[in-house]
């Protein structure tokens, strides 16, 4: 069984015929120039909105049911944070919400913030924003875990290496990334405006 199997993925004026399989344990980077469907591709794979045609399974399951499982976590591009909440804080309150979570002070290693964890988030720059929403991904220790333009930081390559060691990562960016660090790199073309 594939971590992440996606066929014949059709999201029209967006993605054309996309297949992808991933086992469970890769690190997988998804590659594509800006309005080739990356964010698409990502609201479909956690099931927050659903495909014109084709099939997408996370560990056999509709992507719904395996989030709701808490089987996956996810960084989409744009979020917000509570600017009142202390970094530790928000995350430790996400931790909570699932049946299974990795140590506060891991999540924080793992995404470059432990510095930042007595910090309100709304005193935080953008890039920290980003490297604090990484965190909350990795706070529930999910099977799979899918990047929608994560952060750059000191470290974060390792973090990857990380995560593969644990389970699924898909990481989708416009930005060029070294091959050495994933086990597999996917281009995602635009497809044609219809």
């Amino acid at each position: 069984m594939y971590a992440i199997r996606i066929s014949g993925l059709v999201k029209r004026h967006v993605i054309a015929g996309f297949d992808l399989s991933v086992p469970p344990g890769a690190l997988v980077a998804v590659l594509g120039p800006p309005g080739a469907g990356k964010s698409a591709l990502v609201e479909i794979v956690l099931g927050l909105t659903g495909p014109d045609a084709g099939e997408v399974s996370i560990h056999g399951r509709a992507p719904r049911d395996a989030v709701r499982a808490g089987r996956v976590g996810a960084m989409l591009q744009h979020g917000t944070l509570l600017d009142d909440c202390g970094v530790h804080e928000t995350v430790a309150m996400i931790a909570a919400l699932h049946r299974s979570s990795r140590p506060v002070t891991e999540a924080l290693d793992l995404a470059g913030v432990r510095a930042l964890a007595g910090r309100r988030c709304g005193t935080l720059s953008p890039g920290e924003r980003r490297q604090v929403r990484y965190a909350l991904a990795l706070a529930g220790c999910p099977d799979v875990v899918v990047l929608d333009e994560p952060p750059a930081f000191e470290g974060f390559h390792e973090s990857l290496r990380v995560l593969g060691r644990r389970g699924t990562a898909v990481l989708v960016t416009a930005r060029s990334l070294p091959d050495a660090v994933f086990d597999r790199v996917v281009a995602l073309p635009a497809a044609a405006i219809a």
